[in-house]
């Protein structure tokens, strides 16, 4: 059954990538640099902050979910997302529990639980079908090639040596072992940055060509 459902995202991710190119490609009234720039956005902000929250150490203790969301294989990459989206929601359904544990302010408790509740609904019905239906399908790719050029990084039979200065100490480090030390930041910064930097540089570029 969670084949099945995984299979069903994954064709649903399918069309969704395909109708968002040709809305890019098609709809009438949009400058060059909105088209080109959306999607880049979207990849940066996405993947910048994935690297963020990957960086997290209790984290890393207890799941594996950045990982998977970073992965090239399609089913691990659904998997990730759902683990990642299924967070903010039970983190709301905990919240707003009527029983509560002694101490603490009531009307702060009360606010709480009704802000909760608001944003749970936002999560429910704003987030997660744009996550699924926008963030996922376009991001999937951009970690398809970002891998392989990680994984072409990673088995590399060379390194390259660098040292540094912190005050008075110097301090040795290798190019490729620092890189491949944390797989997951990397990936996400080694797209996300330049995402972001080509985006900005595409709206620089568009000031000066119509």
């Amino acid at each position: 059954m969670r084949k099945a459902i995984a299979y069903l995202i994954a064709a649903a991710m399918t069309l969704c990538f395909v109708g968002e190119i040709f809305l890019l490609v098609r709809l009438p009234n949009i400058r060059w640099d909105t088209r080109l720039g959306i999607p880049l956005q979207i990849i940066g902000f996405y993947c910048v902050g994935l690297g963020v929250v990957a960086r997290s150490a209790s984290l890393k203790e207890v799941l594996d979910f950045p990982a998977e969301m970073t992965s090239p294989n399609l089913m691990e990459f659904i998997a990730g997302n759902m683990t990642f989206l299924s967070l903010p929601v039970f983190t709301a359904m905990i919240a707003m529990s009527s029983s509560r544990i002694k101490g603490g302010s009531k009307a702060f408790g009360c606010l709480g639980r009704i802000l909760w509740f608001v944003i749970s609904i936002f999560i429910v019905f704003v987030y997660l079908p744009f996550h699924m239906a926008v963030v996922m399908p376009i991001a999937y790719p951009g970690y398809v090639m970002v891998s392989a050029l990680f994984e072409s990084l990673q088995y590399s039979p060379i390194d390259q040596d660098f040292q540094g200065f912190q005050g008075q100490a110097s301090k040795h480090f290798r190019l490729r072992e620092l890189m491949v030390s944390d797989p997951v930041a990397a990936k996400n910064f080694m797209i996300g940055i330049p995402a972001l930097i080509l985006a900005m540089g595409i709206k620089v570029l568009a000031l000066f060509v119509v």
